[in-house]
């Protein structure tokens, strides 16, 4: 067998961070060598992650080259002062509906004094690092850069400046200035355009990108003509391989932040309305939140006197959290967003339970749903939604199941990997 290719990969989530931003690009340097790609990675050192999850630093392979680069973050400082001010600065939980002035001020100096992001003073020590790298490895010919943060593509256009020959592919998890808090930011004019010009720049000089939803890849063509591939994220069997063990709880589950703009009160609706049809489900129903909660989604089923059947996880482990979907009869999922498909959804379809889809109609989301037979997308139809509700639960007390089976194998990790490597192969 030939060498390796050699591909450097500078990512800002990677192990001990835990939520979905570190797993995309854990699970393609995971599989990369399988397929006769050698991955080197650039890290940031002392990061300040939001969410820790020990357990993934197992995934990384012992023999994986791993460069480490310290990085200063203004949030650190900021957050041993005003922790509950700062929470949500930069994970897409901002709302300019229910910020105090405090919090206005530290979004406004959030985006007009950190472009693209708050870990944009990080670009020149990486920089300096990726020089060494490349000095220490001459056939070194390909970078690639994954944001969110997009300030790492601010990297990749230095690297692309002074190393013409380099091949760099810009891998967009999320988009930049089409995401939906980014109009939260409260921006300038002048900022506005500094991020526009940013973003323009980085899709213009890249010479492939990458995205992970079709409607981010349609907008991306509408400013470049660098060639676009959607690689959506996936699951990994391997956080399956414990069988599931389900109670006998007509357990309905979210997994993931549910932020102010991701509160399903159609659902909540539909449950409190689903109770009053069918009373004995109250001692069975169990709503199951695994993540962090705003106050305003408990408010909203306190409201609805749902509270006492919901039980809350919080923040847990990936696999964790995987064996909770696993494990429960229903799952629901909440994207405002027509181009975000979170990471989680290709977990829900492995697991083959029904899924609760509330999402907008031509969203990314709502197509890969429509496709699955196992998918209940509410409708504004209240009466609707809770007789499909009632339909799932008179199944549940008869010992019935509805699922049908689901192969979701397209979605396999390491089936998507497959893919990356042969883009990475082409020069």
């Amino acid at each position: 067998m030939g060498q390796k290719k050699k591909v450097l990969i500078i990512a800002y989530y990677w192990p001990p961070a835990g939520g979905p931003g570190v797993q995309r690009w854990l699970k393609f340097v995971k599989y990369l060598p399988e397929f006769g790609i050698e991955p080197i990675v650039l890290v940031p050192d002392a990061a300040y992650y939001p969410t820790i999850d020990s357990n993934l630093s197992k995934e990384v392979s012992p023999v994986l080259e791993v460069h480490r680069v310290n990085i200063k973050e203004p949030s650190r400082f900021l957050r041993m002062f005003w922790p509950n001010k700062t929470a949500h600065l930069s994970d897409g939980g901002l709302s300019s509906n229910s910020m105090s002035i405090f919090t206005k001020l530290l979004v406004y100096i959030r985006g007009n004094c950190y472009i693209p992001d708050a870990r944009v003073g990080w670009v020149n020590p990486a920089f300096a690092q990726v020089q060494q790298i490349l000095q220490k490895h001459h056939d070194l010919n390909t970078i690639i850069t994954t944001g969110p943060p997009h300030s790492l593509h601010l990297i990749g256009l230095k690297v692309k400046a002074k190393y013409q020959h380099m091949r760099w592919i810009a891998d967009f998890r999320d988009p930049w200035t089409a995401i939906k808090y980014h109009k939260n930011l409260r921006l300038s004019a002048k900022s506005q355009i500094k991020h526009k010009s940013l973003e323009r720049e980085v899709l213009m000089s890249a010479d492939q990108i990458l995205t992970s939803s079709w409607h981010t890849a349609k907008s991306f063509k509408s400013i470049t003509n660098k060639p676009v591939e959607v690689l959506t994220n996936g699951f990994d069997p391997s956080d399956f391989d414990s069988p599931a063990v389900r109670d006998d709880k007509f357990s309905m589950t979210h997994v993931g932040a549910l932020l102010p703009d991701r509160n399903p009160v159609i659902l909540w609706q539909c449950i409190n309305q689903f109770l009053k049809l069918r009373p004995k489900a109250q001692s069975k129903l169990e709503i199951r939140l695994v993540g962090a909660v705003d106050q305003t989604v408990i408010n909203e089923l306190k409201a609805l006197n749902l509270m006492k059947y919901t039980a809350l996880f919080g923040v847990l482990d990936h696999k964790s959290a995987v064996s909770q979907m696993m494990n429960s009869k229903l799952l629901f999922l909440v994207e405002s967003e027509n181009h975000v498909i979170p990471g989680k959804l290709f977990e829900y379809l492995n697991t083959g339970n029904i899924i609760a889809g509330v999402t907008p109609e031509n969203s990314d989301v709502n197509s890969i749903l429509t496709n699955y037979p196992n998918q209940f997308l509410l409708s504004d139809d209240l009466h609707q939604n809770c007789a499909r509700l009632c339909t799932y639960y008179d199944q549940f007390e008869q010992g019935l199941s509805n699922r049908e089976v689901y192969n979701a194998s397209l979605y396999d990790r390491k089936s998507i990997t497959s893919r990356l490597a042969q883009l990475l192969r082409v020069q």
